[in-house]
């Protein structure tokens, strides 16, 4: 377990938002590194409404998205897990890793989701939707390229697993987006 002084220094330094965070962090890099099952207790999922226990082996952690990618032991299927509505971590000490050869890569796109095939999307910015794009998403800055001769448009080419993230954010900042070159966008902010 991450001591507490650390704990407290990324705290400090904003890497982390509380000290749970950056506990179930420091606790599934660990049952990574030791090919050790977890449990996600009191995880509160979005896509069925209820809070759980999940029984995973966690292969992937991506503290700067703030998720972690495992292999649901009870449904045997490759999940996505959010570390923020995780309760709490507990690493099966006695339980290692039985299905190493399920662990599936699982791309994860500048706006935390995640899949299989890659969207591609080109809009145009202007200036106050590019700030708030890379302040939001700082990942989206190397999708982001100015334009030659007016400061006030930029343009974010880059690829999505998913088109809620950047749908949303499109949503928001329609007045200030012009969709270039992604009719999967163009669906979703239409229907």
């Amino acid at each position: 377990e991450m001591p507490e002084q650390v704990k407290e220094e990324l705290i400090a330094r904003k890497v982390f938002k509380d000290k749970n965070e950056a506990a179930a962090i420091s606790l599934l890099q660990h049952a990574v590194a030791t090919k050790r099952c977890v449990t996600l207790h009191n995880y509160a999922s979005s896509n069925s409404g209820k809070v759980t226990d999940r029984f995973v082996e966690a292969y992937d952690v991506h503290p700067e998205d703030d998720l972690v990618i495992a292999l649901d032991r009870n449904k045997f299927e490759t999940r996505v897990f959010n570390i923020n509505r995780i309760g709490y971590v507990e690493i099966m000490e006695n339980e290692p890793w039985k299905y190493l050869a399920s662990h599936k890569k699982v791309e994860v796109d500048p706006f935390h989701m995640s899949g299989d095939k890659p969207i591609h999307i080109s809009l145009q910015l202007d200036l106050m939707a590019k700030n708030l794009l890379v302040e939001e998403f700082p990942r989206t800055r190397d999708c982001i390229k100015p334009h030659k001769g007016d400061e006030n448009i930029w343009y974010f080419d880059c690829d999505v697993y998913a088109i809620q993230g950047i749908g949303r954010f499109y949503m928001g900042l329609a007045n200030h987006i012009k969709i270039l070159k992604a009719p999967e966008l163009t669906a979703f902010v239409t229907t």
